[in-house]
Formats: C-alpha cells, structure tokens, sequence
C-alpha cells in the first residue's frame, strides 16, 4: 500500500523523464529526491509534498500540492524557465493510476528565486494532483 504523495512523487518522475524536451535540457539521473543542496546542475528535486484530505462519503480522496526545486547554474533565471515551462507542458491534461492511486495533475504555481551567491537559479514549483485512494475499502 502507498501513500498520496508518493503515488504523485513517482507520477510525476515518470511524466518528467518521459518527456523528451525536459530531458534535453535536464538529464533523467538527475530528476529525483534528495535533501541537500544539489551537486549536479541542472536538476529537479521531488519529494517535497502537502497533502489535504478531501473525502466524500464514498471515496477517500486527497489533494496533494508536490513541491519541484529546480537548480541551474547561470547568471540569470532563463534556463530555469525553460525547464519550468518544460514542466508544465509534462503535466498538462496528465492522469494515471499510480500504487492505487487515480490521480490528475495540474500546473499549480511557480516561484523564481536567485541564489545570494549569484551562481544558481533556482525555481520552487508547485504542482496540485486531485488523488482518489482506489483501493480503500478493500480488505
């Protein structure tokens, strides 16, 4: 059995690196959950996730807003802007079931942030996935 955020974590893993013009611009090995600081440039960090129950008499149902760090390494913010737009066409119209889990994604919002040193650009995007637990109830 898994859990909200992290049927939406590995959903939405799998729509970044299957998609061809996000992965040209960030490798797949380096779209993934971690703590620290990024080593590699460019990257996506997963993992982050606040998760807000949304029952209904019938259905145990969830709305999951799962955080995407975006780390380049430039002075300015444009190559991380191409990776968030990149991103946001990944989860247009996206839906699947995941460990139980149907889930919808939907671009949510974006914050652009410039490292103090100068040396990083770094996004925080939040992406909002409606989760029904489609196995509830079975025993």
């Amino acid at each position: 059995m898994s859990e909200a955020s992290l049927a939406a974590q590995k959903f939405l893993r799998t729509l970044f690196i299957n998609r061809a013009a996000l992965t040209a611009l960030v490798p797949a090995t380096s779209i993934f959950d971690r703590n620290d600081r990024p080593e590699v440039f460019p990257c996506v960090l997963l993992g982050e996730a606040t998760v807000t129950a949304d029952d209904a008499l019938c259905i145990v149902a969830d709305e999951v807003f799962m955080d995407c760090h975006v780390w380049t390494t430039e002075n300015g913010l444009a190559a991380c802007k191409l990776i968030v737009g990149e991103i946001r066409r990944a989860v247009r119209d996206a839906s699947d079931v995941v460990d139980g889990f149907a889930l919808d994604a939907y671009f949510d919002s974006v914050v652009y942030l410039r490292d103090p040193g100068g040396v990083h650009s770094h996004a925080v995007v939040t992406i909002k996935l409606l989760s029904e637990d489609t196995l509830a109830g079975v025993a």
